[in-house]
Parts: structure tokens; sequence; C-alpha cells
């Protein structure tokens, strides 16, 4: 066995996106039409966005976009390709001053079929460092 991705995030934070109030829709619009989003909630406050079908969701306000994709499997090119995307409609319609911090994360696990590999594996982890809090 061996380390799987369970989640891939993206977070890009950024200052004075202000046309997002006046331009949300044409973002939205866009990502249904140039890749394959569906529509989520639109507010004031923020709008969602999906591809069911792949586990990606994306988030888009005036202060950041978030893109989220569960269990994507071995293909990661799909979702740094769509980050790339929704990065690029929020340069066009949004028009942001500067991009404050971009980030990338991914949460992995390890799958183990019984309860006893569980709890002697979990015991491997970190090196030493539970024997030396336990003295």
């Amino acid at each position: 066995m061996s380390w799987q991705t369970l989640s891939l995030h993206f977070k890009q934070q950024y200052d004075g996106a202000y046309r997002y109030l006046d331009r949300c829709g044409e973002f939205m619009l866009a990502a249904v039409d140039k890749m394959d989003f569906l529509p989520g909630d639109t507010k004031p406050t923020g709008a969602k966005l999906e591809i069911p079908e792949r586990g990606l969701s994306a988030t888009v306000d005036t202060f950041e976009l978030v893109a989220v994709q569960e269990m994507p499997g071995a293909d990661h090119e799909f979702f740094l390709k769509t980050c790339l995307g929704l990065v690029e409609l929020v340069n066009e319609q949004f028009q942001p001053r500067r991009v404050i911090r971009n980030g990338f994360a991914c949460k992995s696990y390890w799958p183990i079929t019984n309860a006893d590999t569980v709890l002697a594996t979990s015991l491997t982890f970190g090196g030493n460092a539970h024997a030396e809090l336990g003295k």
C-alpha cells in the first residue's frame, strides 16, 4: 500500500477585486461555457461552482478564489488546468489590483484494511516522538 490523494486544494487571495459585484454573472457564465462548471449559489458575498462528476468545487468572492477536488485519483493535471483557467477568469472579469497569496495543498491517506494493522502502523509515524513524550 502507499499514500493516495484524498483531496487537492488551491487558494488565491487578492486585493481590489471590487468588480466582482458587477461581473460575477459574467465570471459564472464563462466558467459554465468554457470549463463545464455547473452554477451553484450566487450571492453578493460569493458564488459557488462545481463539476460534480470530477468532485471539483470552486468559490469566488471579492477577496479570494478557492478550488477543491475530492478523490482526484492519479490525474492531477485536470485540477491544475482548471485552477489556471479560474485564475484567468478572475483576472479578466474582476481585475484585482494585486495577488496577495497563491497556495496549493494536498491531503493524502493510506488505505489499511484492518484495525490491528492501523494501530501498529500509527505507532511508526513521526519517528520516536511518542516514546519521548511518554517519558
